[in-house]
């Protein structure tokens, strides 16, 4: 998974949120005791192609299943633009 994760980091740098997108299913499939961070990364790259809704709805689904992810928590208020 380290080699995946470099690659998604420079994916993401490069603003390739499409790429990065499939990178992150590949994770959450290999590296599952990551997968709430990869999908709340999932719910950034989403944001970051004006997909806002997808991104709401990931997140939700993050905190439905963990209340007290904090970094989820702030992100939805960040896609709220508050």
């Amino acid at each position: 998974p380290a080699l995946h994760r470099a690659v998604l980091s420079a994916l993401m740098a490069q603003g390739s949120h499409d790429a990065a997108l499939k990178r992150l299913a590949l994770l959450a499939t290999i590296d599952s005791r990551n997968a709430q961070t990869y999908r709340l990364q999932k719910a950034r790259a989403l944001g970051a192609l004006n997909r806002g809704a997808l991104a709401k709805q990931e997140v939700l689904t993050l905190l439905e299943e963990n209340p007290d992810y904090w970094d989820a928590q702030a992100l939805l208020l960040e896609l709220n633009g508050l």
